[in-house]
């Protein structure tokens, strides 16, 4: 049976009865947390959420983007868990905008859990966390 998959890290999107691991060798370096299944409705609303915090931020409505970034985070936690690496980007989108809003305390809590789930989920030699 066919499943919706979507790479938590890229973004891409793929319905296949395999998961990316198996058949295409962009997504395998990723490794397991690329495999996640995404209710398409889940997976809208995230991006949904994602995009007004981007709009918000922008206008220079923090506490509408912290809002939207806290429940981003929830969101992520609860369907893939803590490790991966879309939870890592919500915590750390939340930490930007406590950042905004001044909140330095709070904002480097928030960067440093984001970098300790981004090394859980895609390794210390990632992009993410090397630099």
């Amino acid at each position: 049976m066919a499943s919706t998959l979507a790479c938590g890290f890229c973004g891409a999107e793929l319905t296949s009865a395999e998961p990316y691991s198996r058949y295409d060798p962009l997504h395998a370096k990723h490794g397991p947390a690329a495999e996640t299944y995404v209710p398409p409705a889940t997976e809208a609303r995230i991006r949904s959420l994602q995009q007004q915090i981007g709009k918000a931020h922008a206008a220079g409505k923090y506490d509408e983007a912290r809002l939207a970034a806290a429940e981003c985070r929830e969101l992520a936690r609860s369907l893939f868990g803590p490790d991966h690496p879309v939870s890592a980007s919500a915590v750390n989108n939340l930490a930007l905008v406590h950042r905004s809003l001044g909140e330095r305390e709070r904002a480097t809590a928030l960067y440093r859990e984001a970098l300790v789930l981004y090394r859980r989920s895609v390794g210390a030699e990632h992009q993410s966390t090397a630099t």
